[in-house]
């Protein structure tokens, strides 16, 4: 009845940051996310009959998935941040081939192939996918906002979530362009 997971303490592999940001990506409006029990570190679309007594027992609200959510997406803008400072102190280029590389991976390899693979990326080409997700997510975060259209507190976090989300999206989308070469 309590809940089993300190989010302080939370640390995701780069697989477990992908998925997460897909699954958010993919959610449809009228969607509930649950953290997943088996694997702490993942959410999933919480389609239950007995949602409530499952929430319930283990201690699980929206309050504690927005705060998974928002963990997740921190964790996300430092890992894009480090990756930055590894491609200025590495003197690597973000060139077209990057953006093209990253085009063919999303629409030739399932993404459970590719995290399933363990294939080590360029930091270019890591970075573009962590902002190409970004972006992705709040499409998904905009539906989450229909699901709770009666709670406000819910909502002002979205908002707050997804502005940081743009706000990051497009330092990301200028760190690129001027990188380009």
């Amino acid at each position: 009845m309590t809940n089993q997971i300190n989010l302080q303490d939370l640390q995701f592999t780069n697989d477990e940051l992908f998925i997460n940001l897909k699954l958010i990506s993919k959610l449809n409006p009228n969607d509930k996310l649950k953290i997943d029990i088996n694997k702490t570190k993942l959410l999933s679309v919480d389609n239950d009959y007995l949602q409530s007594i499952t929430r319930y027992y283990y201690g699980f609200d929206r309050t504690i998935t927005l705060d998974f959510i928002d963990k997740l997406i921190n964790t996300v803008f430092l890992k894009t941040t480090s990756l930055k400072q590894h491609i200025e102190s590495t003197n690597i280029n973000i060139n077209k081939n990057s953006k093209k590389f990253i085009e063919e991976i999303k629409s030739d390899i399932d993404d459970n192939i590719l995290s399933q693979s363990k294939i080590i990326l360029d930091p270019s080409i890591e970075l573009l996918k962590y902002t190409s997700e970004l972006n992705n997510v709040i499409n998904g975060l905009v539906n989450l906002k229909i699901t709770y259209t009666g709670d406000q507190l819910i909502q002002s976090k979205l908002d707050y979530i997804i502005e940081n989300i743009r706000t990051h999206v497009d330092e990301l989308n200028n760190y690129i362009s001027i990188n380009k070469k």
